[in-house]
């Protein structure tokens, strides 16, 4: 055995050297055999032979170490394939640098050789990071693994040790410099050692810099002690059969409290790796040690991860060996299996009350297992979060597609949140569950961001649109647990179910109206009835009668429509959607079949006058009196006795015959929510019905109907109705306009910037211009005003005059990642108020603090640090060919690094500065900022006399801690970091 001792900044002395100078390539000779030669002509003749030598003594003398390796040998066989696989690929006048870059991609996109090699070489030996470290490796003469290895110490040392700005160097390039004619076997020996050890070296980083992994290598792993025991040893309960699990029902109590309250695993693909016939484990990293074999490939090793987060991370959370059939069943495709949903959920909601029941035999034992739950599972949300990241990914390292890790980080992200909801119902008080509790409803984690955007794949692909699920969408509902049962209910088709494919996340086509072709549509499509219009000259004269401040309401006598000088507390006013049929003008009327249908809903509503307003027949097309009645809309449902939405979706998904739970569902995805002109309608309401299938329905009335309901009935039937109102309350906060109701009792006149940007979450219109004049009265905005500019810049201006009367805003306003005005000095400025709610936590600082807006820009007191030199913006960039820019980042006081992302385009050429809500840079997730240049004013001189400092806005963006130290990431002579200084409060005049 060789023992191979030594540094990568070895002296030259060394007797097994590896040089510090790149060598010269050796001649080379087809007539003279030669050890090492892989012809089709000598591996023929090899496959009869038992032994092969090879050595790298051709390449560098230095390395005369030779191998004699058996022809059976796995690896040489793969080392074999590797080369053939090289030869038929690249000719020798193709093996230039850029062949070997493009094996920086997963290691299985070429040929599988690599990967299972690299593997396995990794296993053997991880070369450490770092110009000078040391390294110590037995040798076996007859180990194909430590015959490659030896090539490769060689070619990273001889890398590490180049003159900085040299390129990396490459044996293949170097002897095609030397011998530019020679295309023999040697060419490429050299070229698989030069791909072969690059791998090897991103493998080693990867692998030493993983933490939570169940695989062997990661940190967690290497400290955790081996804990298994046999197959056959007793369990603390009784494994339920598959048929006893889909005997039960999702609407079952036990499992109904559940799938609500901590969510609903989806299922998960399953890779195929086996689980049954090993001992029973209690670690993750015991269940991988035992299985993995001398062979595995990356493939291998994915499908590996995933059965220890899945199979193996429930029975050591449950004490119980759980054979694979308990969950798999055939999935969707016709070839593979799944990790069912509905099986693991109820599985896991059975397993609750057997441990709460549990007889332990102290109260140490108890809460020692508690402990040890919580420690597996804050492992399982740190090897999601790593599995997220591209460097980190087993997944992505042996070749899966990004959507494809998506789909199973997601999966079983889901799994591991609903077996932390129920832990922490087992162990309240332990201080590690409540800690990844918590952790499981943070928005900020990167497994939250995948789960979100797997779920969103999901729900695209059932059917729904994409803008009803956009990112902001998904962010008023937060919790995962919520969010889980969302992606089970399929969704609302109006016409067919393509209806979708041409919407797009900023837009639905089916919301957006052309008013040239729009036709009203009839209550039955069969329907061919005349249109019924209103007296033109009473809707005219009531408009026009400024002194009176009135508008016209509606009767319907069943032939003909009078109309009055509204009353207030006296009429219906109608809230809804043009798209689903009911827009017009007072001029044209609406199908009689309609008006009949909405008077009907009127008289019920209010049965001593029926009288009603809807906009479709009470607003003329005249300009002057459609400003009028515009003008006036926020009376007119002040005003009313009571408010009603008329919505499709919302009328023919929602009744009382289903649960609470999936009516706000339904309400929380309808179009009435996502239209900005039903905001109004539905905050100043002084009642607020709903057109259910069974008829208009006040969902307050229900709430304090079920309260009655709970407080009246015997205890044996409270259940029905406390778990009712318990699905009302906990689902109303994720339709924002109900939560804010349920707050708000009275309708008050004015509300506050950060209310009104809450409500508007979620919401769009198709004139982009009409936004602030559709909130005029919930922000007390002069409307006269905002209707008097026009033009096609009309929006922005708009924009602009609103925020000026405004003059207070939130602070967080120029940071967020949204789309900005382009107006001079305002550039920092939302382009639509409708993004700019801003979830605490991500922004970094103080909540709820606030800016000036001024004519010359955006006064408030924020943080700022500066470059030690001005950073250059690339010219795609600025114009927005590119979509982000990144930077990397040294600070030497906090000793971190960071990388910061800008959205593009970025409105300067050069920028100097960071600037943040807080004092503080983050320390363990992303927080907001924005580029900033401001001019070279040194920030270490400005003083509270100096007024405010003045800063051009570039563009926000995101900064994200990384893990390495500043002399780590400064000693890199080609991506060198920029050095930023220590974080100063001031005042700031964004402009």
């Amino acid at each position: 055995m060789y023992v191979f001792c030594g540094e990568l900044h070895p002296p030259p002395s060394l007797a097994v050297a590896i040089t510090n100078d790149r060598p010269a390539t050796p001649k080379h000779d087809e007539a003279v055999p030669t050890p090492g030669r892989v012809s089709d002509k000598a591996i023929g003749k090899r496959r009869a032979e038992e032994i092969v030598e090879l050595t790298w003594s051709w390449m560098v003398p230095e390395l005369h170490f030779v191998f004699r390796i058996p022809s059976s040998d796995l690896y040489y066989k793969l080392y074999l394939e590797a080369i053939e696989h090289l030869q038929s690929t690249y000719p020798p006048s193709a093996l230039t640098c850029d062949v070997f870059g493009t094996y920086q991609a997963p290691l299985s996109n070429q040929h599988p050789a690599f990967g299972t090699l690299v593997n396995r070489l990794t296993d053997k030996s991880t070369i450490p990071e770092g110009r000078r470290v040391q390294f110590d490796v037995e040798l076996s003469p007859d180990s194909m693994l430590d015959f490659i290895i030896v090539g490769m110490l060689h070619m990273v040392g001889v890398n590490r040790n180049s003159a900085p700005g040299s390129g990396k160097y490459h044996e293949t390039c170097n002897m095609r410099k030397e011998q530019p004619d020679y295309d023999g076997e040697r060419l490429y020996q050299a070229a698989f050692l030069d791909l072969v050890s690059s791998l090897w070296e991103d493998e080693s980083r990867n692998r030493t810099r993983t933490t939570w992994s169940p695989m062997p290598w990661s940190r967690g792993s290497l400290q955790e002690a081996f804990a298994a025991q046999p197959v056959d040893s007793n369990s603390p309960g009784q494994v339920p059969t598959a048929d006893a699990l889909d005997s039960l029902s999702d609407e079952d109590l036990m499992i109904r409290i559940s799938r609500s309250s901590y969510g609903y695993p989806v299922d998960i693909q399953w890779l195929g790796f086996p689980h049954d016939g090993y001992p029973f484990c209690f670690n993750l990293s015991t269940y991988t040690k035992i299985r993995r074999t001398a062979t595995a490939s990356l493939r291998d090793d994915a499908a590996l991860w995933l059965s220890a987060m899945t199979y193996g991370l429930l029975e050591a959370v449950v004490s119980m060996k759980i054979p694979e059939e308990l969950f798999l069943i055939p999935g969707v495709s016709e070839t593979g299996l799944v990790l069912s949903g509905a099986r693991l959920l109820r599985f896991i909601s059975n397993w609750v009350p057997f441990m709460q029941a549990y007889r332990w035999s102290s109260d140490d034992d108890r809460q020692e297992r508690g402990r040890q739950v919580g420690l597996l599972l804050k492992r399982a949300l740190g090897a999601l979060d790593e599995e997220v990241r591209k460097g980190l990914s087993i997944f992505l390292r042996a070749g899966y597609e990004e959507d494809e890790v998506l789909d199973i980080v997601g999966s079983v992200a889901m799994l591991v949140v609903v077996l932390c909801g129920h832990a922490h119902s087992v162990w309240p008080a332990d201080p590690i569950i409540m800690e990844v509790y918590e952790q499981t409803r943070d928005t900020h984690r990167p497994l939250y961001s995948a789960t979100i955007e797997s779920f969103e794949k999901r729900m695209l692909h059932a059917g729904w649109c994409p803008n009803a699920i956009q990112s902001q969408f998904m962010a008023i509902h937060g919790h995962l647990a919520l969010i889980s049962n969302f992606v089970r209910l399929p969704p609302h088709i109006r016409r067919s179910a393509d209806e979708h494919k041409n919407c797009t996340k900023e837009s639905c086509a089916l919301y957006v109206i052309d008013e040239q072709t729009y036709v009203p549509a009839d209550v039955d499509p069969s329907c061919n009835c005349e249109y019924v219009v209103p007296p033109l000259d009473d809707i005219s004269s009531i408009l026009e009668d400024v002194d009176g401040g009135s508008f016209p309401v509606l009767m319907f006598d069943g032939t003909k429509l009078q109309a009055l000088p509204a009353i207030e507390g006296f009429y219906v006013a109608i809230s809804h959607v043009w798209a689903d049929g009911l827009g017009s003008t007072s001029e044209a009327g609406l199908p009689a079949c309609q008006v009949a249908r909405i008077s009907a809903l009127a008289t019920q509503l209010l049965p001593e006058s029926g009288a009603f307003w809807i906009d479709a027949l009470c607003i003329p097309a005249v300009k002057h009196l459609r400003k009028r009645a515009i003008k006036l809309m926020a009376n007119t449902y002040r005003e009313a006795a009571k408010v009603l939405v008329v919505e499709e979706c919302i009328r023919t998904e929602c009744s009382l015959s289903q649960t609470w739970e999936v009516n706000l569902l339904r309400i929380a995805t309808s179009g009435w929510v996502r239209r900005i002109w039903t905001l109004q309608e539905g905050v100043l309401a002084p009642q607020l019905y709903f057109e259910f299938a069974d008829g208009p329905i006040d969902i307050a009335e229900e709430s304090e109907r079920l309260t009655r309901e709970l407080a009246e009935k015997p205890d044996a039937e409270k259940m029905s109705s406390g778990l009712e109102l318990l699905y009302l309350e906990a689902y109303r906060p994720h339709v924002p306009l109900l939560a804010f109701r349920a707050d708000h009792k009275e309708p008050g006149n004015e509300y506050t910037v950060s209310d009104v940007s809450w409500l508007l979450q979620n919401r769009s219109t198709s004139n982009w211009e009409d936004e602030l004049v559709s909130i005029s009265s919930l922000l007390s905005l002069d409307l006269e005003a905002l209707l008097s500019i026009t033009g096609p810049d009309a929006a922005e201006r708009r924009m602009k005059a609103g925020l000026l009367q405004l003059q207070l805003m939130p602070s967080h306003i120029p940071f967020l990642p949204i789309p900005k005005l382009s107006i001079p000095g305002f550039t920092w400025a939302p382009r639509s108020l409708t993004q700019t709610y801003e979830h605490r936590g991500r922004d970094g600082g103080a909540s709820g603090s606030m800016a000036v807006c001024m004519e010359d820009g955006l006064v408030g007191e924020y943080g700022i640090a500066s470059f030690e030199a001005p950073q250059s913006v690339p010219p795609e960039c600025r114009d927005g060919s590119r979509r982000e820019m990144d930077v990397l980042i040294s600070h030497r006081a906090s000793d971190s690094t960071f990388t910061v992302t800008l959205q593009c385009p970025i409105a300067v050429s050069t920028f100097d500065s960071l600037i943040f809500l807080g004092s503080e840079l983050p320390s363990d997730r992303s927080a907001l900022c924005a580029a900033v240049l401001r001019n070279g004013v040194g920030l270490d001189n400005w003083s509270e006399e100096d007024g405010p400092l003045l800063c051009e806005y570039g563009a926000p963006g995101n900064i994200r801690p990384l893990a390495w130290r500043p002399h780590e990431l400064e000693r890199n002579k080609i991506n060198r970091p920029s050095l930023l200084s220590e974080v100063y409060m001031m005042q700031l005049q964004i402009a």
